[in-house]
């Protein structure tokens, strides 16, 4: 079995309650729990955590691109290449803490870069929860 599956069964879905979607705290618990899986080392939990805050970013930003008309191809392009760009700063930021391992030598990396890859993922989860999204195609409803 992979670390990944294992992760995925035995932590995320388990945290998920019965006809609800998962959200970010079962995301944050699982990658807490890959942290403490890699090692005990405080770079480790920031890599994880901070990744947590990467992806619930990321959703955001694929909430916007998906709520764009079809019609606005090179929009949704656009937003498409912005996630990437957003995940590639990102992940880099928050590289330093798994190659470091150090508390002290990440957050120093991090204040050096004022902080900016955590700084980002917070605004964009703040932004997804206060600007409202719309699909472009409304969804199939269910005859029943």
């Amino acid at each position: 079995i992979q670390v990944s599956t294992w992760l995925r069964h035995y932590v995320y879905e388990r945290l998920v309650k019965n006809g609800k979607k998962a959200g970010f705290f079962q995301l944050l618990a699982t990658q807490t729990v890959s942290a403490v899986w890699h090692g005990l080392y405080p770079g480790y939990m920031m890599f994880f955590v901070q990744s947590a805050l990467m992806i619930a970013g990321s959703r955001v930003i694929y909430r916007w691109q998906q709520a764009i008309s079809p019609n606005l191809a090179v929009l949704r392009k656009i937003m498409v290449f912005i996630n990437f760009l957003y995940t590639v700063l990102v992940l880099n930021y928050s590289a330093v803490g798994f190659m470091v391992l150090s508390l002290h030598e990440t957050l120093t990396a991090y204040r050096s870069v004022y902080y900016i890859g955590t700084i980002i993922p917070v605004v964009l989860i703040i932004l997804g929860n206060v600007v409202p999204t719309k699909p472009s195609r409304p969804k199939p409803r269910k005859d029943e």
